[in-house]
């Protein structure tokens, strides 16, 4: 009967040790999927965030693009200028200098 008592009682500790053990699962396992879910906020936060992050990096290299597009049409103007006003000046010094 003693031996049984002892079996019955490392029975019942047994039991609940198990169901302690089980216990702190569940709450490991809501705790997880609640980080889980904090983590998976915040990746689709990241992931807007490197979308924006790239359209505005596309556009910026658009608008120097862009400027540099500007600036070089403008020096071409400039050039074209330069050449007619030196043609100008040649013919000028041609007419005076011919006899």
């Amino acid at each position: 009967e003693k031996r049984t008592r002892r079996a019955v009682e490392k029975l019942k500790d047994a039991n609940e040790n198990l169901r302690n053990t089980i216990n702190q699962m569940r709450e490991d396992i809501n705790q997880t999927e609640k980080e889980l879910k904090v983590m998976k906020s915040e990746n689709a936060r990241l992931k807007k965030d490197v979308t924006n992050t790239e359209t505005k990096l596309r556009q910026s290299y658009i608008d120097k693009l862009m400027e540099c597009d500007e600036r070089w049409r403008k020096s071409e103007a400039e050039k074209l200028d330069l050449n007619q006003k030196y043609e100008v000046e040649l013919k000028s010094h041609e007419v005076h200098s011919s006899p």
